[in-house]
C-alpha cells in the first residue's frame, strides 16, 4: 500500500457533482486508466476489491459515486442508464485522460454499454459484470424480487450504526460477510434528527427501476403499466433491443452462476448470454459458479481477478 496513492475528489457537472476516488500506483504500467461503474444500490466502495487488485498490478483505476449517491449530487431528476452515461462523459471530459477501460456491475453494466455506444472514442476495453443482458418477462419479475430486497434499508431510520448492519448481515442477499462490504454499507449511512439513515433517496431508485420496467412496489408497477402502459411497453420493448452491434470496443462478460434469491436463476441467462455473444463484435465471456450477483464483485475471486487482469493487460 506504500506504493499506492488514493484521492478523492468532485467534479462538477453542469448543475451537480460526481463524486470520485482514484487509485495511483507509483509506477504505471499501463497507458489507459480503468473507470468503474457500481450497481443500484451501490457506491464507489463497491469496486474497492477490484480496484486495489488492478492498481496494485500498475493501473490506475477510478470508482465514483453515481449521482443520487455517496458524495455525489442528489438532483430530483429522472435517473436511468442513459443519464448516467451522460454524468460520466461530463465527468471524464475535466480528467487529463482520453482514453478509458470501462468496468460496470449490475446497473453500471448498462451506463457502461450504452457509455461504450455513445462515446466509443474515449473506451478501449469493456467489462460488463452481470448486468446489461436482455431479460424475458418471466425472470424479469424474479430479478425485480432480488433488487427489492437489496432496496430494503433504503427510507428506513435506524437507532444506531450497529442496528443498521445487523439488519443488513440478516439480509438474504448476504451470501458472505466481510469488511468490504461493512465498509461500503457504513459509506453510504448519514445522521439526521439523532438517528442513522442510508443516503440514497428513494425517487432516485424508484426512477432507475422504472427506466427498466420495474418499480419499488407491486402498486407503482401496476401503476406503471395500466395508468401509463404506452409509456411502460416502450421500455420493455428498448430494453430487449440493446445496442450490443453497436459496441466496437473488446468486451468481457462476468456472470454470476450462484442463485442470489432461492428460486431464481442467473441475472444473466444462457440465452441472454448467447444473445450478448453473437451480437456484441468482439466478445467474450467468464461464468463463475461459486458467486451470487454481489459476491462476484464483493467476494475475493481469483478466477475473476485473473481473467480480467488478462483482458486488460494483452492484446485481444
Amino acid at each position: 500500500m506504500l506504493n499506492l496513492k488514493t484521492e478523492t475528489f468532485s467534479i462538477q457537472i453542469a448543475n451537480s457533482s460526481l463524486y470520485f476516488k482514484s487509485y495511483s500506483p507509483k509506477q504505471i504500467s499501463f497507458p489507459k486508466p480503468i473507470v468503474c461503474i457500481h450497481g443500484l444500490t451501490g457506491n464507489l466502495l463497491s469496486f474497492e476489491r477490484v480496484a486495489l487488485f488492478l492498481s496494485k498490478r500498475g493501473h490506475k483505476v477510478y470508482t465514483y459515486d453515481l449521482r443520487g449517491r455517496g458524495g455525489s449530487g442528489k438532483e430530483e431528476i429522472d435517473y436511468s442508464a442513459e443519464s448516467h452515461a451522460a454524468d460520466l462523459k461530463l465527468a471524464l471530459d475535466q480528467l487529463p485522460e482520453n482514453n478509458f477501460h470501462i468496468i460496470g456491475h449490475s446497473l453500471g453494466a448498462w451506463v457502461g454499454l450504452y457509455f461504450t455506444k455513445e462515446f466509443s472514442w474515449l473506451v478501449d476495453k469493456l467489462v460488463l459484470v452481470d448486468g446489461a443482458g436482455i431479460t424475458d418477462l418471466q425472470n424479469k419479475w424474479t430479478n425485480l424480487q432480488m433488487v427489492r430486497a437489496s432496496l430494503e434499508r433504503i427510507g428506513k431510520s435506524f437507532e444506531s450504526k450497529d442496528a443498521y448492519l445487523e439488519e443488513a448481515k440478516e439480509s438474504k442477499l448476504v451470501d458472505k460477510w466481510s469488511r468490504d462490504l461493512e465498509n461500503l454499507l457504513l459509506y453510504e449511512l448519514e445522521k439526521k434528527d439523532n438517528l442513522w439513515h442510508c443516503n440514497i433517496p428513494p425517487y432516485v431508485v424508484e426512477s432507475e427501476l422504472q427506466s427498466l420496467g420495474g418499480s419499488i412496489t407491486n402498486a407503482g408497477l401496476l401503476k406503471r403499466i395500466f395508468v401509463h402502459f404506452p409509456n411502460w411497453i416502450f421500455t420493455i420493448r428498448k430494453n430487449k433491443n440493446l445496442p450490443y452491434r453497436e459496441i466496437l470496443s473488446k468486451t468481457l462478460i462476468i456472470r454470476a452462476l450462484k442463485p442470489t434469491l432461492k428460486g431464481t436463476k442467473p441475472l444473466v441467462s444462457d440465452k441472454s448470454l448467447a444473445i450478448m455473444l453473437n451480437q456484441i463484435p468482439n466478445a467474450r465471456c467468464l461464468s463463475i459458479s461459486d458467486k451470487n450477483h454481489y459476491g462476484i464483485l464483493l467476494d475475493s475471486c481469483p478466477a475473476r481477478d485473473i481473467e480480467l487482469a488478462n483482458f486488460l493487460e494483452n492484446p485481444i
